[in-house]
């Protein structure tokens, strides 16, 4: 009722006008993950280890649990000429904490790191080419499709 005297709606309105133009304009799901568990430290990962499935929203990990998560992503050419663009990786359960985190690998590259609280990876223009990438976590393999 006191709503109507300060005009809440209207300022609400207006506020999702100015949101909305800082909020992502293209989505598209990623591939599923493939869940592999680690038991020692590695060099390289071979090509044959898939893993596996993930569903999304179910829990996978345990504490102090070393692994690997596999997937592959196409930027399409036509958001190229978005500001940024990003990965949304949502990692762990908001309040808990922080973990678990991981090193994100593109085409065998370490780009960077994510955890509950940094679920944003923004992607260099390179990788919005229209073409397959592997978050493959091995620094020794290179995508060259």
């Amino acid at each position: 009722m006191r709503h109507q005297f300060r005009w809440t709606t209207i300022n609400i309105a207006q506020r999702l006008v100015l949101v909305e133009g800082l909020t992502h304009h293209h989505r598209q799901a990623l591939s599923p993950f493939y869940f592999t568990p680690l038991t020692g430290p590695i060099s390289a990962i071979p090509d044959d280890v898939k893993g596996i499935e993930l569903l999304p929203g179910v829990a996978w990990g345990k504490p102090g649990l070393d692994f690997l998560l596999r997937t592959e992503f196409i930027v399409p050419t036509s958001w190229s000429d978005d500001e940024s663009i990003a990965l949304f990786l949502p990692l762990g359960i908001a309040g808990d904490f922080s973990h678990p985190e991981a090193l994100i690998f593109i085409d065998g590259e370490p780009v960077a790191s994510c955890d509950r609280h940094h679920q944003e990876i923004i992607l260099d223009p390179r990788w919005c080419d229209g073409r397959e990438h592997l978050d493959n976590g091995d620094p020794t393999r290179r995508n060259v499709t």
